[in-house]
Formats: structure tokens, C-alpha cells, sequence
């Protein structure tokens, strides 16, 4: 699979793990490498520490050239024979170096990333010991501990386990410091692989009974009893939570011996000899998801006597986080029964969270249970759109400085901007009658100033909103903006001001292609921020209004911000039943490709329809969502236009269907949206018989 700047290496022995993929860099001509060189030789690249500056320099410097080899240097690496020498020049002038090769990741979100790097080098990488850069190997401007050394005789080989902190989604760059010590030639020979593994789009959860799974418990103090004669409440949560460790046991005769649907999950009780008490069990899990849309939960387990009170205060045997699962008790000590929930989101939260495991006992024999779970959690990626605009109750806020003057004679510093967030509301100002009336893009904006007489400052003002995308999700944000403005933004040139930026975003000056604008005309642009600049929560626009004219001062102006998640998949909308069918997407959907397809109804054997379109707005001249109660379908809605019908599919016995649909190799489809619903045929859900999934969108990748 071919990638920017990449292509995915082989498995080897040294190879990456199953699932892992890997990007190659190598050294030569034509790579895209570039350099930034000492003056002289023998000297350091800096006397200081390397800086973001320096790393920028590097890798927007003079292309790196492929010199022939010499009698001393290694005539190739055995780990990469397709790696060239590169230096400075064709006649390897001796310079300290620092080298960088830009290269792509594609993955939004990484679980993990190792680095692999052979060498040679004229004469080492890195400064020698006291030297202010002594490391010889970077990611983004990032040292990688250890990577230095090296000579021009023989190959050197360095390994690093994790540097996914070191990466970015999008591009990156490898930066390589190769230090001159003797004046006489210069040149460095590498090859790099990264191999990395993308976080999921999907999440499982896998929890078993058994040793060592951190279950605790509260149990009754005699037999044949409820754990307790009223509801259970937080507090009998927390104690079981907070209990003693369950013990676990081996299976008597009677029980059954293991599960089925998991031979590794073992009985459990509050102790060796199996003591017959009602216990509620607590195993503590991780949800490594910042934001939830959706989750099922599997259940299979056996109990003597069985959970859930039969005639007690508390008839339910499964909870999470203290939330019962509705329907989830009963079962026996001699045969598996496996239960099914499609809608488990609501009583889940990121990070940890607790599986709580009631089980009753009725005959003063013996007490105990086992189980396994299955926890299919989709995150809360869904794309999300935020209109800030220049009108009433928005908590705009501003500084101000003098009319005719920048706002500040160097660039905002987060004083500056932190001024303008506590400082006066922004108020609504009247037309003095040469403004632009309203904005073509957005008539809901109005203009705005310091004070009503519309009094002439340059002002920057401080929009705050808030993004509920997890910031670690985020693959891009594209800001539009349109505006008028009494009498630019940003400063002129040659004006003495420090910021001839307009906009900003958490105090990040946005690259605009029109910073000025004026007050009769709308000016718009759009513009890429990097995902780095918007956090989960708050966030803030800022706005800098600067005045030339001494007459008037305002603002007027609408923007968009729209973020887009890294995943490649969103779920939309809601379904219908109870519960609804879900569908899930198992790998990338990738041009020459296939993408596979997963189906969860609540019971096994159920037959579903899955439908895919190209829109999920409009079909066969109605809008989506179209309402398909009068048609008997009460509370459901077609999610997704009708323009491939997809094979018939019947669940296994664990109410599971999958399937593989082909993706052709067509570049037309890289970046398109398709969506899926899928309808199951439900006799109890309504009249009509049909229980529908939420909307499921996919953006075909790149191969």
C-alpha cells in the first residue's frame, strides 16, 4: 500500500507486530531532503540548543545532494542497499549538517510507534559530549534519546520501542544532525523505518471472571437471603467496589465446567470453599475513548443460584456503573446463557468505569458465579460544525488601545490575549450609514464596537466557544470566514505594528489570503488550521479590529469552523426498537479495498437489510430524515438514500452478521461520504415490523 513519501515495509524478523503498519525513509538523491550547514568546519551546526527555528530552517533549506562514495566510507548499508550517501555538496564539504526528510502519517490517532534506524556517517551523529545538540536523530524538532554516534566504516543500528509521542497525523519530519570532528569530508548514509498502529475506530472490551481480573465483592451474611432488603443505592456500589477480593474457584460437578463463548473465564466466589452467600460482584474496566456515540454489550454466564433477586428488591443481576441492564438476570449453575443490550452508551463514561455482577443465592449449598463480557464501544466522532458571528449574547469581549494607533507594537503576546477575555462586552453599534448593511453569508450578524458613538480604537476582541470533539480525534478544521470592517484587520505594513494578522484562534494567527477588508464590501476566506490549535472545551476566536481613519471603529463578521474527526467513520442520527440493530465498520475503507461490515441485532437469527447511499440530506425527492411512522414504523427514520441495496444477511445464533463489500480502485472515491442503515426485521418493534440501526457515515480513504 503505498503511501505519501512511504512504503509499507515487509514483516521481517525485526518486523512490526500483526496489525502494525510501517513507513520507510531512506537516504539519496531525490528523496526530498533538505539541510541547513555550519559556516565552517570542525564547528558545531549551533553553540546552543537546537530550537524550533533551527528545525524550521532545516527543512525549508537547500536541497541535500548525492555525492559519489569514497574508499573510506561504507559503500552501502546491508540493512538497506537502496540508501545513497548525501552531504552538502557533490564534494562532500565538510559541515556540520542538520538534514530533514518530511514523510506522512496517516493515521489520526496512534496506540503505539517504534523507530528502526541503520547509519553510517562522516563523522558521527551528534555533537560529542559537552556539545549543546549531542543528539543525532529527531522527530518533529523532538530528540530521540539515544540515537547518536556512529562512524563512516561500518553500519550502526538503533532502536526505539515508542515514539509515538513524537508524531503527528499528517506530515512529519525526520530531522538527522551529522557533526564534522576532522575537516576533511562530510556526508551521512541512512535508513529509517517507522512502524506504527492506529487506534481503532472501534473498541472492545473484553472482561472474564476468574484470578487476577481486580473483581471485588459485598455479600449477604447468611444464606438464602437478598443482599439486602431495599434497592441497591450508590453506597452498596461503592462497598462492593471497595471489598474484598473475590476467590477463584474450580467447578464442582455440578457446575458447568467452562464457557463456551470464553474457556478462559473461571468461578468466582467470596471464597475457596464456595460459600453460599447473594454477593455483588465489582470489576473495575477502562474506557480509553474521550466521548461516547454508541455501545452493545455481550454477556455469557452461569450461576448457582442465578442473578438477580427472583422476588426481591433488586431483580436485575448485570450493571454498569451502578445503572441496571434491563432484562439481564436469571440463568442457572449448569448450562451458558448469553444476553444481549444494544444500547449501552448512556451508562458508560470515558476512562474507568465498573461492571457490577449480582449473583443470588436460593438453595444454601454452594454460591458462586462465571461470566464474560463483550463491551463494543463506537466513539463520539461525529463531524461537528460552530458558527461564531458578531451579535448579541455571544460573550464577546475586547481591549482596546488609541484611535489611529496599533493595538500593540509587537505581536500579542498571551497577556494580550488573556486581557481581552476579561475584558468589556462587546457592544452592538448603529450604522452610521456608509457600512455594509448585512453579510451575504450570515444576515444574522450585526456590527459591533467598543460603545454605541462607535468610538475609533484599534480593538482585539475575544469570542469564546466550545468544541465537543475529542481534541485527540480531530483530523482537521477548516475556518470560513466573511466580515466588513471599519477600517481593517490587522495592521498595515510598514505601519510600526507588530500584527498584521486579523484572526486567531487560541492565540494562533491564522494564515489568511485577505487580512484587510473594508467597511462598504464583504471580503471572505477560507483557511486550514492545524487540529493542535483546538482543544476539547473551551476554546476562543479572536478578532483584531484596527483603526486608520480616526472616524469610526467596528466589526462585522461570521464564521464557520468545521472539524472534521480522524476517524473515517461517524455514527448519526438514532435508530429505532428495542433495542435497535447497530452496525460497525471492522478496518479503513480504502479505494481497491474492502470494507467489512458488522451486524448486531438483539436476538440471533434475525433477517436485516442494509442499504448504502451517497446521501444522508435527500432521496428520490424527499428530504432525509424521512419520518416512517405513518407507514407503521413509530419512531423510526430512513437515514440514508436507497441507491444500493446491499445482500440479504441473517445473525448466527449470537445475533451477529458480517459481510465484505469491495471498494473499487477509483480515485473519484477518495474523500467521498457514503451512508449505511440497516432495517431488521422485528415483529414486536411496530406494526411494521422493522427495527432500523442509527445512520453509520464512511469516508473512503486513500489506498
Amino acid at each position: 500500500m503505498l503511501l505519501p513519501f512511504a512504503t509499507i515495509a515487509s514483516t521481517s524478523a525485526q518486523g512490526p507486530a500483526i496489525g502494525h503498519q510501517c513507513i520507510e525513509l531512506r537516504s539519496g538523491g531525490g528523496q526530498g531532503i533538505t539541510f541547513l550547514a555550519s559556516q565552517g568546519p570542525l564547528a558545531p551546526l549551533l553553540n546552543a540548543p537546537f530550537d524550533p527555528a533551527t528545525f524550521a530552517a532545516a527543512c525549508a533549506g537547500l536541497p541535500a545532494v548525492e555525492p559519489t562514495s569514497t574508499n573510506s566510507w561504507l559503500p552501502g548499508l546491508p540493512a538497506d542497499p537502496t540508501a545513497r550517501w548525501i552531504a552538502v555538496d557533490q564534494v562532500r564539504t565538510p559541515r556540520s549538517t542538520l538534514f530533514c526528510q518530511s514523510f506522512d502519517v496517516p493515521a489520526c490517532t496512534l496506540q503505539s510507534a517504534s523507530l528502526q534506524f541503520w547509519f553510517a556517517a562522516d563523522d558521527q551523529l551528534g555533537d560529542p559530549v559537552g556539545g549543546p545538540n549531542q543528539v543525532g536523530v529527531y522527530l518533529n524538532g523532538q530528540p530521540v534519546p539515544g540515537f547518536s554516534g556512529g562512524n563512516y566504516g561500518g553500519q550502526t543500528y538503533l532502536f526505539q520501542a515508542n515514539v509515538a509521542p513524537l508524531l503527528v497525523a499528517g506530515t512529519n519530519h525526520l530531522q538527522i544532525y551529522q557533526r564534522d570532528m576532522a575537516a576533511s569530508l562530510s556526508g551521512v548514509i541512512y535508513s529509517a523505518r517507522i512502524c506504527y498502529l492506529p487506534c481503532q475506530p472501534v473498541e472492545v472490551v473484553r472482561l472474564r471472571s476468574g484470578a487476577g481480573q481486580g473483581i471485588t465483592f459485598v455479600a449477604a451474611q447468611s444464606p438464602m437471603v437478598p443482599l439486602q432488603a431495599t434497592p441497591f443505592d450508590p453506597s452498596t456500589f461503592s462497598s462492593a467496589c471497595a471489598g474484598s477480593p473475590a476467590a477463584a474457584v474450580t467447578s464442582t460437578n455440578s457446575w458447568l465446567p467452562s464457557l463456551p463463548s470464553d474457556p478462559a473465564a473461571r468461578w468466582i466466589s467470596v471464597d475457596p470453599v464456595r460459600t453460599p452467600r447473594s454477593t455483588l460482584f465489582c470489576q473495575p474496566f477502562w474506557i480509553p475513548s474521550c466521548a461516547l456515540h454508541a455501545a452493545t454489550l455481550r454477556f455469557w454466564f452461569a450461576a448457582d443460584d442465578q442473578l438477580g433477586d427472583p422476588n426481591g428488591p433488586n431483580p436485575i443481576g448485570v450493571y454498569l456503573n451502578g445503572q441496571p441492564i434491563a432484562g439481564f438476570s436469571g440463568g442457572n449453575y449448569s448450562s451458558e446463557t448469553s444476553l444481549f443490550h444494544g444500547n449501552v452508551a448512556p451508562y458508560l463514561a470515558p476512562g474507568i468505569n465498573h461492571l457490577q455482577v449480582y449473583q443470588r443465592d436460593l438453595g444454601a449449598s454452594l454460591g458462586g458465579v462465571i461470566y464474560a463480557a463483550e463491551l463494543t464501544v463506537v466513539p463520539c466522532v461525529s463531524p461537528e460544525t460552530i458558527v461564531l458571528r458578531s451579535a448579541p449574547n455571544q460573550g464577546i469581549r475586547y481591549m482596546h488601545g488609541p484611535s489611529m494607533q496599533p493595538l500593540s507594537t509587537v505581536p500579542f503576546t498571551p497577556g494580550d490575549f488573556a486581557l481581552a477575555d476579561v475584558g468589556l462586552p462587546a457592544v452592538i453599534g448603529a450604522d452610521p450609514g456608509v457600512w455594509l448593511q448585512s453579510l451575504p453569508c450570515d444576515n444574522q450578524a450585526v456590527w459591533m464596537g467598543v460603545d454605541n458613538p462607535r468610538t475609533p480604537y484599534s480593538a482585539l476582541y475575544s469570542h469564546p466557544f466550545t468544541v465537543t470533539t475529542c481534541s485527540s480525534s480531530i483530523r482537521r478544521v477548516k475556518l470560513e470566514i466573511c466580515f466588513a470592517t471599519d477600517d481593517q484587520l490587522g495592521d498595515p505594513p510598514l505601519s510600526g505594528g507588530g500584527n498584521q494578522c486579523g484572526i486567531y484562534v487560541n492565540g494562533h494567527a491564522v494564515p489568511l489570503a485577505d487580512t484587510f477588508g473594508n467597511y462598504a464590501n464583504s471580503t471572505s476566506f477560507t483557511a486550514m488550521i492545524p487540529s493542535s490549535w483546538i482543544q476539547t472545551g473551551a476554546n476562543t476566536l479572536y478578532v483584531y479590529n484596527r483603526d486608520l481613519g480616526g472616524g469610526y471603529s467596528g466589526v462585522l463578521y461570521s464564521c464557520r469552523l468545521s472539524i472534521s474527526p480522524c476517524t473515517p467513520y461517524f455514527v448519526y442520527d438514532s435508530g429505532c426498537g428495542d433495542p435497535p440493530p447497530s452496525l460497525s465498520m471492522r478496518n479503513q475503507p480504502r479505494i481497491g479495498g474492502s470494507l467489512d461490515v458488522r451486524i448486531a441485532t438483539r436476538a440471533p437469527m434475525m433477517s436485516t437489510f442494509t442499504i448504502l447511499g451517497v446521501s444522508d440530506s435527500w432521496w428520490n425527492g424527499a428530504s432525509l430524515p424521512f419520518d416512517l411512522s405513518t407507514l407503521g414504523a413509530t419512531g423510526c427514520r430512513l437515514l440514508a438514500s436507497l441507491d444500493v441495496p446491499l445482500p440479504l444477511q441473517t445473525t448466527d445464533s449470537l445475533g451477529e452478521a458480517n459481510f465484505a463489500l469491495p471498494i473499487p480502485s477509483a480515485a473519484g472515491l477518495i474523500d467521498k461520504t457514503v451512508y449505511f442503515q440497516t432495517l431488521a426485521l422485528d415483529a414486536p418493534a411496530n406494526p411494521l415490523g422493522l427495527s432500523f440501526s442509527a445512520g453509520y457515515a464512511v469516508v473512503v480513504q486513500r489506498p
